[in-house]
């Protein structure tokens, strides 16, 4: 039987009928499959690397191109611009579709798992994503709202805070909060330190802009929702007003050296009684105790004396022994307090401009922390009376322009926002679903406590009263540390290898009987017995029990639940090399080398297989097989 293709046919046929033309050679090897599979393997790995580099320069001039559109939204909105800013936010939003349209689909997707740049692309990849999510979902509404009702809704004028404004604009806030907080965390997961070095600035950069503006969405939205009612809107509010003295330090700042009442109703506030700490005396049955559990890292006397509420590190908790002793004080139950420092009076000082004391002092942003913090010490060096009046002075004058609509609103706004981002602003609610949402914001001064996640701080605390700490520069560091063999050494470190005991490897027993492996090797002395509780017979703990040692039950655990004992003096194990060399004496092995071998442990092994014993058939391809069947008549 032939074939037209088989080089008979050829010979025999017509010649004037050519033969089909053929796409691959009559014989095609493995190499010849092998080279064609590459080659097309190749050619399509080119071609996507190709359009994957295009796609990422047409993604980062895209993302530029929004970066430097948001910068002059932010510019439009704080000008008033509304129709600028609708403008300006498509250009935005068309900018942030496009790059994310350019870096989504299932090219980027798996080379986001690549070796080498997959960290990479997967950070271009939620880069371009969340950018538009934020465009899309966050910048349109921020634009209306700003557009319809203005920053002036935030800020008080003649004493008064309009509650209808912020009445109509809380229910428009929660969608860019929810944007914004997941942005900040898809974004805020990229480890800068993976990606390289051209995207480790640009990734930074954009993690503490997102950072910022999802904290201020949440204290946007939660005092637009919150602010109507804390300002009066059903009843009159009474809230106390803590202003700390971070020269003396505590853990939450400082020590509360001036205090003040503020009254909110239907929107009007105002400041009707001030005093300092001496106006409030130490008690001897508080009516709020520090908890027993908190003894030993909180003061007694927190609950006891104002100057040292502060010392809780937990703000919420704080203030409520200062509520309560300025209550009991002055007769007065308080809605909330509201903590406030030098640092917060200067950055507000930014937009209300300078105010005069009145002593003649005049004080700007620039001065305010120098002279509330260490100049009046050294005016009033010897008059506790004098330094209290200033601080109380500074505090109304600087209230008084901040109710009366003094200033730029949007300065003043941002140094609110920029002291809720350092832990300078602190507020709480004597209301539970209130405190509940305030909880959620950078405002709260809430010490986290998660039942499954350890939590580290440092707090220091001066109990001198030297006001020394405006000279004061701290810093800290933290280390971790774990017991590993029988040693303390840092977490972050690779584990301590010890080298095992000769011996045969057992399931059951433990490892560390070195006087067990020394009579193995030498007669040193005979392997100890153990009883059937696993004590040993001349009372004294094994090696392995660790009984001096304080972190036993912290000792590294069993590795593949062998151990490593000896078994009969006669019988030495010790380790072999890689290569397998061993020695053999009689019918019972004795290896020597670093590693025992498989036969001497008792493990099972594969049977060996001479390489001499398979012959290999001889393969034949190509020519030489067509032409043995042309000689064969084939």
């Amino acid at each position: 039987m032939w074939a037209p293709w088989s080089p008979v046919a050829v010979a025999t046929a017509d010649p004037t009928v050519r033969p089909p033309r053929r796409f691959l050679p009559e014989r095609w090897d493995r190499a010849g499959w092998a080279r064609l599979v590459l080659s097309v393997v190749g050619g399509v790995v080119l071609v996507c690397g190709v359009v994957l580099a295009w796609q990422g320069v047409r993604a980062a001039i895209l993302l530029q191109r929004a970066s430097d559109a948001s910068q002059v939204l932010l510019a439009q909105v704080a000008q008033g611009d509304a129709d600028g800013a609708r403008r300006t936010a498509e250009v935005l939003e068309d900018a942030a579709r496009r790059s994310h349209d350019s870096t989504d689909g299932p090219l980027w997707a798996v080379a986001s798992w690549l070796p080498v740049v997959g960290d990479d692309v997967d950070a271009v990849r939620v880069v371009s994503r969340e950018v538009d999510r934020v465009a899309t979902r966050a910048v349109p509404t921020v634009v209306d709202v700003t557009a319809q009702v203005g920053l002036d809704a935030f800020s008080p004028r003649d004493g008064r805070v309009d509650i209808a404004n912020l009445e109509s604009v809380a229910p428009r806030l929660g969608a860019p909060r929810r944007a914004l907080d997941e942005a900040a965390r898809n974004v805020g997961d990229i480890r800068p330190e993976d990606v390289v070095g051209r995207l480790q600035v640009p990734v930074r950069r954009l993690q503490d802009v997102l950072t910022g503006a999802a904290s201020a969405a949440r204290v946007a939205d939660t005092a637009a929702t919150l602010l109507p009612d804390m300002l009066g809107a059903q009843e009159r509010r009474r809230y106390l007003l803590l202003i700390q003295n971070n020269a003396e330090v505590r853990s939450l700042g400082g020590i509360p050296g001036s205090w003040a009442v503020i009254e909110a109703d239907r929107g009007r506030v105002r400041m009707t009684e001030q005093g300092s700490a001496i106006d409030v005396p130490p008690v001897d049955d508080p009516r709020l105790a520090v908890p027993a559990s908190q003894y030993g890292a909180v003061p007694v006397s927190a609950a006891e004396d104002l100057r040292n509420t502060t010392s809780v590190p937990d703000f919420p908790e704080a203030a409520r022994f200062a509520g309560s002793l300025v209550g009991e004080a002055t007769d007065t139950r308080f809605d909330g307090v509201v903590s406030v420092d030098p640092v917060t009076l200067g950055y507000l000082l930014q937009g209300l401009g300078p105010v005069t004391l009145g002593d003649g002092t005049r004080l700007t942003s620039e001065n305010a922390v120098d002279e509330l913090l260490n100049g009046v010490y050294r005016r009033y060096t010897t008059d506790p009376l004098a330094q209290d009046a200033v601080f109380e002075d500074a505090a109304r004058s600087i209230f008084d322009a901040f109710v009366g609509g003094r200033g730029a609103t949007q300065p003043v706004l941002e140094a609110l926002v920029r002291a809720a981002v350092d832990n300078r602003v602190m507020v709480w609610s004597a209301d539970r679903s209130e405190q509940r949402r305030i909880r959620t914001t950078g405002v709260s001064g809430v010490l986290s406590q998660d039942a499954d996640r350890a939590r580290v701080g440092v707090f220091v605390d001066d109990s001198k009263g030297s006001k020394l700490q405006y000279y004061l520069e701290t810093s800290h560091t933290l280390t971790s540390s774990r017991c590993v063999d029988d040693r303390s050494r840092p977490a972050a470190g690779p584990p301590r290898r010890r080298r095992p005991s000769a011996g045969r490897w057992s399931p059951r027993r433990p490892s560390g009987h070195r006087r067990a492996a020394d009579a193995a090797r030498g007669g040193v002395g005979r392997p100890h017995r153990h009883d059937a509780h696993g004590r040993r017979a001349d009372g004294r703990p094994r090696a392995h029990e660790h009984a001096r040692h304080p972190c036993r039950a912290e000792r590294r655990p069993r590795a593949l639940g062998l151990r490593l004992t000896s078994t009969a003096p006669s019988h030495v194990v010790a380790t072999v090399s890689r290569s397998g060399a061993h020695r053999r004496a009689g019918r019972r092995g004795t290896c020597a080398g670093r590693r025992p071998c498989g036969r001497c442990a008792g493990r099972r092994r594969a049977p060996r297989t001479w390489p001499g014993r398979a012959r290999r058939r001889r393969r034949t391809s190509g020519p030489a097989r067509s032409r043995r069947r042309v000689r064969s008549g084939r």
